[in-house]
């Protein structure tokens, strides 16, 4: 059977478009970066590629990376990191993505450059690429095994936090009681209700949850 070149065109220009369509995003880690954290999980190796690359499923993304590098002077080497970088970003399908930077050649720029850390996501076409980035607060004195995860639960960063309501509902001792019964005697409303208040207490800051717990202890 042959097909007329009328007929066999809108067809190629489909499966094309499919194809396209079809790709698979990914995210290429550029040097030094290192990942961390992958949708709020640490991540396994078997996903990076030996390319650097990270594929990524359409939605919504997080990875947490950290600047690690060394420089050689005099003979010297000279260890750096800086603070981890939280980038959130949402991909629809076929994005290639990656950090661009100027990167730091010397230690003195390594320093300069970690002050501020002025990274951005890109595309294919060198192109920014709408996504959140922002720099987790330093940690004072000496770091080992730092929970990236829990910390970001304090900040409220989460990768499976819930953005807070506009305004919060107020707190009455109906409410507590409700959230404080057994989840297997609650209901739907009470789960909803307790899963509310986890969400609010873990994207709190410090001083609001310590007046929380006080004001827990004074209902008991």
């Amino acid at each position: 059977m042959r097909l007329s070149t009328k007929l066999l065109l809108p067809i190629l220009g489909w499966f094309a478009c499919f194809c396209v369509g079809a790709a698979e995003a990914h995210f290429t880690l550029p040097r030094p970066y290192v990942v961390y954290l992958f949708d709020g999980a640490p991540l396994k190796k078997q996903l990076l590629s030996e390319a650097r690359q990270l594929p990524l499923a359409p939605g919504r993304h997080q990875l947490v990376v950290r600047f690690e590098n060394s420089y050689k002077s005099a003979g010297d080497t000279d260890l750096i990191a800086g603070e981890p970088l939280v980038v959130d970003f949402t991909v629809k399908g076929g994005e290639a993505l990656t950090l661009a930077f100027d990167y730091p050649r010397t230690l003195r720029a390594a320093e300069a450059f970690l002050q501020t850390q002025p990274v951005t996501l890109v595309d294919a076409a060198g192109k920014a690429y709408p996504a959140e980035i922002k720099v987790m607060p330093k940690k004072e004195g000496l770091q080992i095994g730092r929970d990236y995860k829990e910390e970001l639960m304090a900040l409220g960063w989460s990768f499976d936090s819930l953005p807070l309501p506009q305004t919060a509902p107020a707190l009455s001792n109906q409410t507590v009681t409700t959230a404080s019964s057994s989840t297997q005697t609650m209901g739907d409303a009470g789960n909803k209700t307790l899963e509310a208040l986890k969400q609010w207490y873990l994207q709190a800051d410090p001083a609001t949850r310590k007046a929380f717990q006080h004001w827990i202890i004074s209902q008991q």
